[in-house]
């Protein structure tokens, strides 16, 4: 779900992203996979979840005890498979941080949908910042922006979202505006991250997007 990024063994259930100096996550993340593609997941990832060679998608079983995702989730995703890339419930705690990085799929636009803000969790795009709101739901760029999160240790509780991998194809037709790249530029490209204490940032990309 993201470029060079590692997720626990368990995270298609409810897993801690692991703790590891040099790797994407910090502190404590959480994610519940209801449904993925095989293209939304790097090489790490797809370790992570013993992903078969030839595993094209992937549902959670753990859903079908649950209402919403029975009469609403699934038949939705379902109904609209050749568009969706993924549905992922992603829980941010205080004292984490997802490093500034790239999505892995430049065909998909990511959707946001806010379950439960944090005022102190707060989400960069290339020095725009943005706090989740209850009940909001908004798209970026995911391949092609440069973007993370901090949830500041002084958070009141979990930041919790839903978050829908979209193709653009599908999403184009009803946008009033269109602020989406062609192509993913270099850091290089692009100005000095800002930091979030006045510290330099430094991302977590690949060698051949520096």
């Amino acid at each position: 779900m993201h470029r060079n990024g590692i997720t626990h063994s368990n995270a298609l259930l409810v897993g801690e992203k692991p703790n590891a100096l040099g790797t994407l996550y910090s502190g404590n993340f959480k994610s519940l996979c209801v449904y993925i593609k095989s293209n939304m997941l790097d090489k790490f990832e797809m370790k992570a979840l013993s992903w078969k060679p030839d595993e094209k998608e992937r549902w959670n079983p753990y859903f079908s005890r649950s209402p919403f995702f029975m009469n609403f989730l699934y038949p939705f995703i379902s109904g609209n498979k050749e568009n969706i890339g993924s549905c992922v419930f992603n829980i941010s705690y205080p004292g984490s941080e997802l490093r500034h990085h790239f999505g892995l799929d430049p065909e998909y636009m990511r959707l946001h949908l806010c379950i439960q803000e944090d005022k102190d969790c707060i989400f960069d795009i290339e020095n725009n910042r943005h706090v989740w709101k209850d009940g909001e739901l908004f798209g970026f760029d995911d391949a092609n922006v440069l973007h993370g999160t901090k949830h500041y240790s002084q958070g009141l509780g979990p930041r919790i979202i839903m978050l829908m991998d979209v193709k653009k194809e599908f999403l184009k037709p009803f946008a009033q505006t269109w602020p989406c790249r062609t192509s993913r530029p270099k850091v290089s490209e692009l100005p000095p991250l800002k930091g979030w204490d006045n510290t330099v940032l430094k991302p977590f990309v690949a060698n051949n997007n520096l």
